[in-house]
């Protein structure tokens, strides 16, 4: 059973659009680059920061998993 209160219900109900810039931001991509270290095609990202698109479960363990290990190479 999902629990109501995970860190991806936490992101939606966030303003995720600004969530996904400010991140997108630190790492100093555009957001082009961003789509592609995400694996997401760019016009699907570019509509996911501008609010067109919410993003699935599935897009936001992407974007998680694609920080962490761009996380763990910064540090190796």
């Amino acid at each position: 059973m999902r629990r109501f209160s995970d860190s991806f219900a936490a992101f939606i109900v966030s303003p995720y659009t600004e969530a996904l810039k400010a991140i997108r931001e630190e790492i100093k991509l555009n957001q082009r680059e961003f789509a592609e270290l995400v694996g997401l095609k760019a016009s699907y990202y570019y509509q996911m920061e501008k609010g067109n698109r919410r993003p699935a479960r599935k897009v936001y363990q992407q974007i998680i998993d694609a920080l962490n290990a761009k996380q763990s190479t910064n540090f190796t």
